[in-house]
């Protein structure tokens, strides 16, 4: 009988510790779809007409309804929701080579990039960034941060003398596609090239119009 009970209530234990833990594994997993940021998408092989499009819904993508001197502002970052908080930008030079960016609605700054099952982080990406984007692959944090000053000291050049054009922005996307063997020099090379022909050109005009077709 005394047996029969630690049986009943060994039973009872392994049930709830097992009901316990679906159930949080399904919350999580519920809360993890629902982090389903917009995509936007963009190939080396389009036209200047297209990267000028894609530009425009970039722009649409990232600002608020509020305007500032006639000018739509990006979104406060109390005001947007942890599921609306990135972009993600996925970019391609051929159907095999691609990498996605993530983008902090609120600063339009590149906080992170996918490629594969592997993703990289700048040093200075906020807990939410970390915790919320790429999740199911590799996280691993670059040896710097985000701002030019940072990138150009781990790429030993200075954006000015860096190249743009889409010729570039394919050689930073077959780079940056090979992160897991690529040195952190070449990387940052790459990431400002990518930074400045994605965000900043949607951000100034002046850049867009310094990239070459």
């Amino acid at each position: 009988m005394q047996g029969s009970r630690w049986a009943t209530w060994l039973w009872l234990v392994v049930a709830l510790v097992g009901q316990s833990w679906a159930s949080s594994l399904a919350v999580e997993d519920e809360y993890t779809m629902a982090l389903s940021y917009t995509t936007l998408e963009f190939s080396t092989d389009a036209t200047k007409e297209n990267y000028t499009e894609f530009l425009a819904s970039m722009r649409n993508k990232l600002a608020s309804d509020y305007k500032r001197y006639g000018i739509r502002v990006l979104r406060a970052w109390y005001s947007v929701a942890d599921n609306e908080r990135f972009l993600l930008v996925k970019l391609s030079n051929s159907p095999d080579t691609t990498i996605t960016l993530a983008l902090d609605v609120t600063t339009a700054n590149v906080v992170a990039y996918r490629t594969g099952y592997e993703s990289y982080f700048f040093n200075d990406t906020s807990n939410l960034g970390f915790s919320n984007l790429f999740n199911g692959t590799n996280k691993k944090w670059l040896s710097f941060g985000s701002e030019y000053s940072q990138l150009e000291k781990a790429a030993a050049a200075t954006r000015q003398v860096i190249d743009l054009g889409i010729s570039s922005l394919s050689g930073a996307i077959t780079t940056l596609y090979v992160s897991n063997r690529t040195p952190e020099k070449s990387l940052a090379s790459a990431l400002i090239v990518v930074i400045q022909m994605i965000t900043e050109a949607a951000r100034f005009r002046y850049v867009e119009q310094r990239v070459r077709f």
